[in-house]
């Protein structure tokens, strides 16, 4: 069908409105989604195509064998026109690679066959529709054709029940269209057919109507087995939830409400007429595939390239953040400290254990090193100031083997003096974690950094190791 401003692409997947000038709009075709839907009946189909080759061409088969591969076989100017078509460049469909071809791609062959039949079954039922006169069918399809006049006259149907005819559907919100085949008035009174159809369109007799308006979409069918498919339900859920239609003649009107939506299967033995749910649910399925087919069209292919991921803002992001949590746990630890500075009755350090009647700052210091340094093989736990010995006078002397002690240790020589103004034993700088807090006075700590960082001396916060 041809309707003015508007065009379909070749590849079948958009809709072009006003192509080519400033009011043009491209929306996506509603049976472009719903080819990405696997279908398994369909897949068995083309093996079965394939086996029946087989033994349809077996004496072929037998020949290609025997026959020189004759290089041809995928050469791309072959594929502008059918397999019954030769040219000086296609391939010889007479050795193993081409045949292998052939078998592969036969159902392709079938199916344009069918859609070529069902074009043309189309045309004729829309001609008899528009204006009651039925044209003489090729030989091909003239059982099809037969099969639908016994059936418009089963349920009672008359050219000027329809109320529309092949309409490209628009639906601006969400981007899509597509061409519904015919919107059709079933009365109740006509046939005994089409009395029992009614009944099952409006339901009790409460809600009976006379006649309603149903959205039906032909599909041609070769076996004489009944057959219908869930995408099929869901492609009619995009037509009846379309908001405007586009006439043949260009005119854009509102989409308007129908009663029930069908599938008319129009099959050599039998025309039926089968009933689909389009509700709200059917609508909501339609809609995931529609953009599901949006990003394998927009990003599919970029999704699975070699580089998919933006390394350098990522690991920017990560360091950030750590470098956030650091210095968060840092300002946690200093108020923790900043808490045991002041002397209380009942004192309590920042892990919430509780010193009961201790207000010295050195006993609320002893009581901190018993409830928070643990114990590691090789290091000299520190012990109470009760238990240590006394200190050698502080004399130059001393402090130089201080100092010497110290290094065969391998602590720092600030870290030693440190610790002996406090009373306590340090053991190994290797003992505290980077980033932890070592307790040596109340009002001093050290801050183990990373290998290489300069030493600095502090005055009462922090000696960095």
């Amino acid at each position: 069908m041809s309707t003015p401003n508007v065009m379909e692409t070749e590849d079948g997947r958009f809709y072009v409105l006003f192509a080519g000038t400033d009011r043009e709009e491209r929306f996506r075709s509603v049976t472009a989604p719903l080819s990405r839907w696997d279908k398994d009946d369909l897949k068995t189909w083309a093996g079965l195509l394939a086996g029946r080759g087989a033994f349809d061409e077996i004496v072929a088969l037998n020949q290609a064998l025997t026959t020189p591969d004759c290089g041809r076989t995928y050469h791309p100017g072959c594929d502008m026109h059918g397999w019954d078509v030769s040219c000086p460049d296609c391939r010889c469909k007479k050795c193993e690679p081409c045949m292998v071809r052939w078998m592969r791609d036969r159902h392709m062959a079938e199916s344009k066959r069918r859609t070529d039949e069902g074009t043309r079954i189309h045309e004729i039922v829309n001609h008899w529709a528009a204006t009651g006169i039925w044209l003489v069918p090729d030989p091909d399809i003239k059982v099809y054709i037969d099969s639908f006049r016994a059936f418009v006259k089963e349920y009672g149907i008359r050219p000027e029940d329809y109320e529309l005819l092949e309409a490209r559907v628009i639906n601006r919100t969400h981007g899509y269209a597509g061409t519904l085949d015919a919107a059709v008035h079933i009365f109740r009174d006509r046939t005994q057919a089409s009395f029992d159809l009614m009944d099952r369109i409006t339901g009790d007799a409460e809600t009976r109507l006379d006649q309603a308006l149903v959205l039906v979409d032909y599909k041609s069918r070769e076996k004489p087995e009944r057959a219908v498919y869930m995408d099929q339900s869901l492609q009619l859920a995009g037509y009846r939830y379309g908001e405007t239609l586009i006439l043949k003649d260009g005119t854009e009107i509102p989409m308007f409400a129908v009663d029930a939506t069908a599938i008319i299967q129009i099959r050599p033995d039998k025309t039926t007429v089968e009933l689909m749910l389009t509700e709200e649910p059917e609508f909501e399925a339609f809609l995931a595939l529609l953009d599901a087919d949006l990003w394998a069209l927009e990003r599919g292919k970029r999704a699975i390239g070699a580089r998919t991921f933006s390394y350098g803002p990522a690991v920017k992001r990560m360091r950030e953040r750590e470098s956030r949590q650091r210095t968060a746990q840092r300002k946690k630890a200093a108020a923790e400290l900043a808490k045991q500075h002041t002397p209380v009755d009942d004192y309590t350090c920042g892990c919430g254990h509780e010193v009961d009647g201790f207000t010295a700052p050195e006993i609320a210091r002893e009581k901190l090193y018993e409830t928070h340094i643990t114990p590691v093989a090789g290091v000299p736990m520190p012990q109470p100031a009760a238990q240590q010995e006394a200190a050698p006078a502080d004399t130059p002397a001393e402090r130089g083997k201080r100092a010497a002690a110290a290094a065969r240790r391998g602590v720092h020589p600030a870290l030693a003096e440190m610790a002996q103004d406090s009373g306590k034993a340090v053991g190994r700088p290797t003992v505290v974690p980077h980033g932890e807090r070592y307790p040596v006075g109340l009002a001093q700590t050290v801050t183990v950094p990373l290998l290489g960082a300069p030493v600095h001396h502090g005055a009462d916060d922090e000696i960095p190791f």
